[in-house]
């Protein structure tokens, strides 16, 4: 049978890191043969490699999203499937960024990393190479993060653990499929035309900022990032996307932000649920002010999509239609309801 072809792209993390004499993690020297740890890839897959960065993750900026976007599209009907090696600590906001940068994805791109360096005889490398490059393979069309047991809807994913090995979870939204013996997917978009190009639209702003809601928050440090030119602001507010509105109230700066044409996002700081900001007063408020919801989108899928609504348009009613919009999974159609 014909070997299918899959695209790895490298792009570092703690999957090719080496260890430094006083223990701690870098980024190694061995990117090239990183495939040489599992050399019966390459018997079962057709590989090629693209070389994109070997940095620790955090260190992850917008111009890798638009480069690894990029080659995907140009090299899109080569290939079965892609796959992205990538630092764990912020995996799920390049997921997110890519779900939203190839709109109408047809083909898998299957993100992965691990715990522990696959020069560590303990780490969980290999296997979750081994299962991104099947999961590649398979019949699904859209971002996905493989890590440990779990398929994950890439857009849906946050990272709860930093040394466990299933250290991903999708809490507002199900599983896409389970590793075990056998690999079972369920929830996911199946393939679509080969010959049909996702629509390539990988132009982010990076200009955005995050506030975080807690008792006694200052507004004068939301209006410092309204002075000094933020093109958005996401806030995570508390509950069903409560800000204060009574002493140290958010309102007035949420209406300037919204005068100057800068828009602002609310998602909940909980795990679970939705924002609906009509079920208290401390939200209706800020909803009236201008601001826009977040419905149950995680903080990296805001995060990157905002960045990316940024990237498409300036005009505020535009970026809140696009905002409230389902474009990749990210939300849930009746996640006001929730």
């Amino acid at each position: 049978m014909k070997k299918p072809r899959i695209l790895l792209l490298f792009v570092g993390g703690t999957i090719a890191m080496e260890y430094q004499s006083d223990s701690s993690l870098s980024p190694g020297q061995g990117a090239k043969n990183f495939l040489d740890f599992i050399p019966e890839l390459k018997d079962l897959f057709e590989i090629e490699t693209v070389f994109i960065a070997n940095v620790d993750s955090t260190n992850i900026q917008i111009s890798h999203w638009e480069r690894v976007a990029t080659i995907i599209h140009a090299k899109y009907q080569d290939f079965d499937g892609f796959v992205v090696t990538h630092g764990t600590d912020t995996m799920s906001y390049t997921a997110s960024a890519l779900s939203f940068a190839l709109k109408d994805l047809g083909k898998p791109v299957v993100l992965t990393g691990a715990q522990l360096p696959i020069i560590d005889l303990r780490s969980d490398a290999r296997l979750n190479l081994i299962n991104a490059f099947y999961i590649a393979s398979m019949d699904l069309a859209e971002v996905v993060i493989v890590f440990g047991s779990r398929i994950l809807r890439g857009n849906r994913s946050t990272k709860v653990s930093e040394s466990n090995f299933t250290g991903f979870e999708t809490p507002k939204y199900p599983t896409l499929g389970k590793i075990r013996t056998n690999i079972k997917l369920y929830n996911f978009h199946k393939k679509r035309d080969k010959k049909i190009k996702p629509d390539l639209q990988a132009l982010y702003n990076d200009n955005i900022a995050i506030f975080t809601v807690h008792p006694g928050v200052n507004p004068k440090y939301l209006d410092c990032l309204i002075d000094n030119n933020a093109s958005g602001i996401i806030i995570t507010a508390v509950g069903a996307g409560n800000v204060p509105n009574a002493t140290n109230s958010l309102v007035d700066s949420i209406r300037r932000a919204q005068t100057q044409g800068i828009p602002v996002v609310i998602v909940t700081q909980c795990s679970h649920g939705a924002v609906n900001m009509e079920v208290y007063e401390t939200g209706s408020a800020a909803l009236y002010a201008g601001a826009i919801s977040g419905q149950d989108m995680t903080i990296e899928a805001a995060t990157t999509k905002l960045m990316w609504v940024l990237g498409q348009t300036q005009n505020l009613a535009e970026i809140k239609l696009l905002m409230e919009q389902n474009l990749a999974g990210e939300l849930s159609p009746a996640a006001s309801e929730g």
